[in-house]
């Protein structure tokens, strides 16, 4: 019997995270090659290093293989619609060869859709990339079919760029951004549809806010990370009248996270003598959260949050178990309270809540009161659907919850969905 195309090209689907078998479903029929190739060359990831992935996702090549695979089946290059570029080892002359390849390559690609640019170490666009390949990744985003564009934490890429680009719909940047000096009014400002932002803090807070605003005016997915309150604000503000899609991460008042991120002088210290930064300089009791700032009562269309919920971060993820200093209590603050406050200011509209419980450590999962959930069974505004996401294993969330009639009800309706041992997926997640 033979399958329809469309009912092939359903099931090969399924294996685009995995290119070693959609390679085997190419070589095992002709008939499968054509409907397979759609799906391994879809995500593209061309690397500077070699022996190892430097990501999860994406089909992985090195310069040289990539070319002689185009030089033997140059039909692949239509069906690239994201192409990821990532930067391995600091540039030299020695690795000219390698930026040159890329640099003829990406011509090829008639239709991408969205590009991805990360390095494995910090890499001014400017100064730490040749000239030709800058060229050729600037004459891809001039594509027609360019919707998206994705920059890395360690890429420090001048956002001026994207003024010229009118097309791109999706945009997500992190850390280190590049400013302008001054607003661009030579171009008519993009129309984003969807903006990811992380690890920005106050020091960008200006310059970001002043090159982002007129981007955002008919956004409708935002998503949040480890950045200032007063920026996030400023942004929802912005597009308050067309919002429908937000994440948003709810960090603890009085979390301490080893400082890796930026410059800060909010630093306060730990019995173990060791610096931490405070997030937004707000620190509080542990017992009593301070009033959040986010209010969402303005978001009139708002139908889908996801609330990360951060409660927990040892000072260094690389250390031993056995190593890792133990807390007091009073360190291990939950930010549920917080998350609860700006979820009962969330207006009538919203249908679907995503809560993400981000415990990092299992030694503390027993101290986090779950209690303020309990609001979900009393909210004015009944949830069509609540999704819960933890690391912490099902046997020991579930007997917390199901303390709380109202929580345990939801369950038992299928309103409330425990997701234990997982991530939430998020708006779009890019490495």
């Amino acid at each position: 019997m033979q399958f329809p195309f469309d009912i092939l090209y359903y099931i090969f689907s399924f294996l685009k995270s995995n290119p070693e078998s959609l390679i085997a479903c190419s070589n095992a029929h002709p008939s499968f090659s054509p409907i397979a190739e759609k799906h391994l060359y879809y995500h593209i990831t061309i690397q500077t290093s070699s022996g190892y992935r430097t990501s999860r996702y994406g089909y992985h090549l090195e310069p040289s293989q990539l070319l002689e695979l185009l030089s033997e089946s140059p039909q692949i290059a239509n069906h690239v619609r994201v192409l990821q570029l990532t930067f391995s080892e600091d540039f030299s002359n020695r690795d000219m060869e390698k930026y040159e390849q890329i640099a003829r390559i990406l011509p090829l690609f008639p239709s991408v859709k969205c590009i991805m640019l990360r390095s494995l170490y910090s890499i001014s666009w400017q100064t730490g990339l040749p000239q030709t390949l800058r060229m050729a990744v600037e004459n891809c985003l001039r594509l027609p079919t360019m919707q998206e564009i994705h920059i890395g934490t360690a890429m420090i890429f001048p956002l001026s760029l994207l003024n010229k680009h009118a097309d791109i719909t999706c945009l997500s940047f992190s850390a280190h951004p590049q400013m302008p000096d001054r607003p661009d009014d030579t171009y008519p400002p993009l129309q984003l549809k969807s903006l990811i932002f992380e690890c920005l803090h106050d020091e960008y807070h200006e310059s970001i806010s002043t090159w982002t605003k007129p981007h955002i005016t008919t956004l409708r997915s935002l998503q949040c990370e480890y950045s200032s309150e007063q920026m996030i604000l400023e942004f929802l503000d912005v597009c308050s009248g067309t919002l429908n899609n937000l994440d948003l991460e709810v960090r603890a008042p009085c979390e301490f996270i080893f400082l890796t991120f930026g410059t800060s002088t909010d630093l306060t210290t730990h019995p173990d003598g060791t610096c931490y930064y405070i997030n937004s300089g707000r620190v509080s009791d542990a017992n009593t959260p301070p009033e959040p700032l986010i209010n969402l009562s303005s978001l009139r269309y708002l139908q889908h949050l996801t609330l990360r919920v951060l409660t927990y971060r040892d000072y260094d993820d690389n250390l031993a178990d056995e190593d890792r200093p133990e807390y007091p209590q009073e360190f291990c603050v939950s930010c549920l309270p917080t998350a609860a406050k700006i979820l009962k200011t969330a207006s009538s509209s919203l249908q679907h809540l995503t809560i993400e419980i981000l415990v990092d450590s299992y030694r503390v999962w027993h101290i986090i009161d779950f209690s303020p959930l309990s609001m979900l069974a009393e909210a004015s505004s009944p949830f069509h659907h609540i999704d819960l996401y933890t690391m912490v294993p099902f046997v020991k969330i579930y007997p917390k919850l199901a303390r709380y009639e109202g929580l345990k009800k939801l369950i038992k309706q299928g309103i409330l969905i425990i997701h234990a041992e997982q991530t939430a997926p998020g708006i779009s997640r890019f490495e």
